[in-house]
């Protein structure tokens, strides 16, 4: 009898253990682009929690939309074995802001294939529901195009919003990219590869709210200013290792507002035709740099009792680079 009663009891332990971490079903697009289309899924829809897979290769256009409602899932893998070549669109109900959304628990792992441009777009608004780590793989063989995972509009003009209710932490030597998105509260962890945040497709993006994007050794941070705009204030911390990069061919002055820390030895790398960038933050922390610039480029920032002695930077090629000193403090400041 008390034999029956414990092995009774870890069955109910391992079914409980088991649905903790959910099921997994993968999409291969047989039938249709939708989520309810059974016959595009492998074993079937995927229940809410249940990790999802996005094939080597699939059907339907290489998309899958959220038809019919939000939905929450665990971890979302694309392509399983690294040899997937082929770009894929996660799509909400529509294209406009009131559109369908997809709420991840468990992260995002892409095995998406090397040195392949935009991999996996999502084009759904994303809330992060807790702590959670992306692991994009990859390489970005070029800054003016966008590599491994991309938050993108659904379409011209309007943004999609990027919910953080936990910190995320990207992972992988690929990138991440966003494109058009609307990004509050919350902090971001750059660990490994690329974060790029793109005023492309004629869009705006917003990175503001409380929180810190903080980019760690070996990683890079890269602000790229082309047919959109820039509205970028969340506190930046960039620890000894990391690279800060700027690019983009836009004439107009565009202003980053972001306080910005350095910690350390952090490499500047400016490039594509034309950049004219004004950081109206506060820039602190040591900063012992080399700058290498391409084309033209003007960047201005906001330095405080800093005299030009603790700042160490080479400039190499051409453009130019301004200090401007912060306004005056009001008397009893």
């Amino acid at each position: 009898m008390k034999t029956s009663l414990l092995r009774a009891a870890a069955a109910a332990l391992l079914a409980a253990a088991t649905s903790t971490y959910g099921a997994a079903s993968t999409w291969n697009g047989t039938v249709s682009v939708n989520w309810t289309n059974a016959a595009s899924w492998s074993p079937g829809i995927p229940n809410s929690g249940d990790d999802v897979i996005i094939a080597d290769t699939t059907l339907s256009g290489n998309a899958l939309t959220l038809n019919d409602a939000n939905h929450t899932i665990g971890s979302l893998q694309f392509g399983t074995t690294g040899t997937r070549n082929a770009v894929f669109t996660i799509n909400g109900s529509n294209t406009t802001a009131t559109t369908t959304s997809l709420i991840l628990t468990n992260g995002i792992i892409s095995n998406y294939g090397a040195g392949i441009a935009n991999g996996l777009s999502i084009k759904c608004p994303v809330t992060v529901g807790n702590d959670q780590t992306w692991t994009i793989a990859g390489t970005v063989p070029l800054t003016t195009a966008d590599y491994g995972i991309l938050l993108t509009l659904g379409a011209t003009g309007v943004q999609r919003p990027l919910v953080l209710n936990g910190t995320l932490t990207k992972a992988g030597n690929g990138e991440l990219v966003f494109i058009g998105l609307n990004v509050g509260n919350g902090n971001i962890i750059v660990n490994g590869g690329w974060l790029k945040l793109n005023a492309g497709s004629s869009s705006l993006i917003t990175v503001g709210g409380t929180g810190t994007i903080t980019v760690n050794n070996g990683a890079t941070f890269m602000i790229a200013k082309n047919s959109g705009t820039l509205s970028i204030t969340k506190a930046i911390v960039l620890n000894n290792g990391a690279t800060f990069r700027l690019g983009g061919n836009s004439p107009v002055l565009q202003a980053v507002g972001s306080p910005i820390t350095f910690n350390g030895n952090v490499p500047w790398i400016v490039d594509y035709a034309s950049l004219l960038l004004d950081f109206t933050g506060i820039w602190s922390g040591s900063v012992a740099s080399t700058i290498t610039a391409t084309g033209r480029i003007l960047f201005t920032a906001i330095i405080p009792d800093c005299p030009a002695a603790s700042t160490t930077a080479a400039h190499s090629k051409s453009g130019s680079v301004r200090r401007t000193p912060p306004a005056p403090r009001s008397p009893g400041d």
